[in-house]
C-alpha cells in the first residue's frame, strides 16, 4: 500500500538502478511520481555529452511533457514510482496531494530551485548550493544521502568530475562538510555553506526587500 494513498487507477512501476523509464522522443502518455528511491532526468547532445536536468525524490513529479518526451528518465537507485495519465489524474478521487494544481505547483517549485542553483558562478558556490538543496529536499538538518555518483553531480552542475571531487575534498578540509563514505555527507558548518552559496536568511531577505522598496527599484 502506498504511503501516499494513491488513487486506484494509478499503476505502480519498479525499476532497478540505472534502468531507463523512458527516452527522449518517446510518446508522453504518462506522468510519474516517486514513491521510493531517486530518479534523474537528462538530455544528450549530438556529441554524446550528457546534461542532467533534475533529481527526483519521494513525492516528486516528473515527465510532465505534452506530446513527446523532451528528456530521458533513469533510476539513480532502485526506484518505485506511480505512473498515471492526465485523464486518470483528472478523474481520480485521491488525496489533496494528488490534485493537479498541487502536482504542478511542486514541479514548478523544483524548477525554481534549479534556476536558483544555476545562478551560482563558481564550482564552490554551486556545490554548496547543491548540498543545501539536497538537505532541504531530504528534510535533513545535517546528514544527507548522496545517492548519485560524482559524474551525475558533475553533469547536473555543468562541472567536470575532477572539479567536483576536488571541490568536495576542499570543503572537507575547510570543515564545512564531512564524508561518511561515498554516499553520505554530514554538514558541519551550515552557516559557512549558506554564505558560500550566497543564500540569505529570512531576516536578511526582508532587509534587502526594504532597501529595494526605499530605493524605488
Amino acid at each position: 500500500m502506498s504511503q501516499f494513498g494513491a488513487p486506484a487507477n494509478w499503476q505502480m512501476l519498479r525499476f532497478r538502478k540505472d534502468e531507463s523509464l523512458y527516452f527522449e522522443g518517446d510518446s508522453a502518455r504518462t506522468w510519474f511520481v516517486v514513491e521510493s528511491g531517486v530518479a534523474r532526468t537528462c538530455r544528450f547532445h549530438a556529441d554524446g555529452h550528457r546534461q542532467l536536468t533534475g533529481f527526483h525524490y519521494q513525492g516528486d513529479v516528473f515527465g510532465l511533457d505534452e506530446e513527446s518526451r523532451l528528456e530521458t528518465a533513469e533510476a539513480v537507485t532502485d526506484l518505485a514510482c506511480w505512473s498515471f495519465t492526465r485523464q486518470g489524474l483528472a478523474n481520480s478521487e485521491g488525496p489533496v496531494w494528488a490534485e493537479p494544481q498541487m502536482i504542478l505547483q511542486k514541479a514548478l517549485r523544483n524548477a525554481h530551485n534549479c534556476i536558483f542553483l544555476f545562478g551560482r558562478r563558481t564550482a564552490q558556490e554551486r556545490i554548496a548550493a547543491f548540498i543545501l538543496m539536497l538537505a532541504k529536499r531530504q528534510q535533513a538538518r545535517d546528514r544527507i544521502e548522496l545517492a548519485m555518483c560524482r559524474s551525475d553531480i558533475a553533469d547536473y552542475l555543468g562541472l567536470t568530475i575532477h572539479t567536483v571531487s576536488r571541490t568536495i575534498s576542499q570543503m572537507c578540509q575547510e570543515e564545512l562538510i564531512f564524508l561518511e563514505g561515498p554516499h553520505h555527507c554530514r554538514i558541519l558548518n551550515r552557516a559557512g555553506l549558506e554564505q558560500l552559496a550566497g543564500e540569505l536568511g529570512p531576516a536578511t531577505t526582508r532587509e534587502f526587500e526594504m532597501i529595494r522598496q526605499c530605493s524605488g527599484f
